[in-house]
This record gives structure tokens, C-alpha cells and sequence, in this order.
């Protein structure tokens, strides 16, 4: 995982060896106050993003998640939260994820440098 700038890269650099071909982590903290667990196994991605209790922002935080070639929509969590498939291929957005709910993303194939959030307070 790596977080900066307004960005969070989930699995930025697997080298594509056999001895990397299945890696999780969970619950590692990011930018915007967001707790992120990911699995990757041999190419399928599944993240799982929610909200901190212990973020500082407002209560109600927008997710914009972009990701060049993102096929599946995210499942949020509980399900009545707007997810939007914006005009950009491979973009979707999260509205209003509050503190405790959260987003799960899962496909079959990906490119590991791909997944990117992006957190806007509001």
C-alpha cells in the first residue's frame, strides 16, 4: 500500500515471479482517513475500503476511485450508498461513505500498478 499526496496506491509494484503470486494485508491505515485490507492472488484483486473511526475529516467523506481498466462496479456497504460510473473508462464514484461503512472492490485480473483511490472530504 502506498499513501500520499491525495493518492492511495493499493499493491503499486508486484513483481510478476511465482514467489509473489499471492499477498494480502489488512487494515492498513491511508491517506483520507481510510482503513484498506487487500488480497492479490495470482492476478485477482479484492480491497476491501473503509472510513476510520479516528478520521479527522467531516462525517461524510467522497471516495473517487479511478482505475484505468476497472470492469466491476465496487459493492458498498450498507448497500443503499450511491456508487456512479463516471464517464471516464475504468472510474467510479463512492458518494457520502460515512465513518464505519465501506467499499469493496474485486476482479478477476489486473494489473497490480492499476488500483488508485482518491479521497475528497465533503
Amino acid at each position: 500500500l502506498q499513501s500520499g499526496q491525495g493518492l492511495v496506491r493499493v499493491f503499486p509494484a508486484v513483481p510478476q515471479t511465482p514467489a509473489w503470486a499471492r499477498l494480502q494485508f489488512h487494515r492498513l491505515r491511508a491517506e483520507g482517513g481510510l482503513l484498506v485490507s487487500g488480497a492479490w492472488d495470482h492476478g485477482a484483486v479484492f480491497v476491501r475500503v473503509q472510513v476510520s473511526e479516528n478520521v479527522e475529516a467531516a462525517p461524510a467523506t467522497n471516495i473517487s476511485m479511478t482505475v484505468a481498466g476497472w470492469d466491476a462496479p465496487p459493492v458498498a456497504h450498507p448497500s443503499h450508498i450511491a456508487v456512479h460510473r463516471s464517464q471516464s473508462p475504468g472510474v467510479f464514484v463512492i458518494e457520502r461513505l460515512a465513518v464505519g461503512q465501506w467499499v469493496v472492490l474485486s476482479q478477476e485480473s489486473l494489473p497490480c500498478d492499476r488500483l488508485r483511490l482518491q479521497p475528497q472530504r465533503g
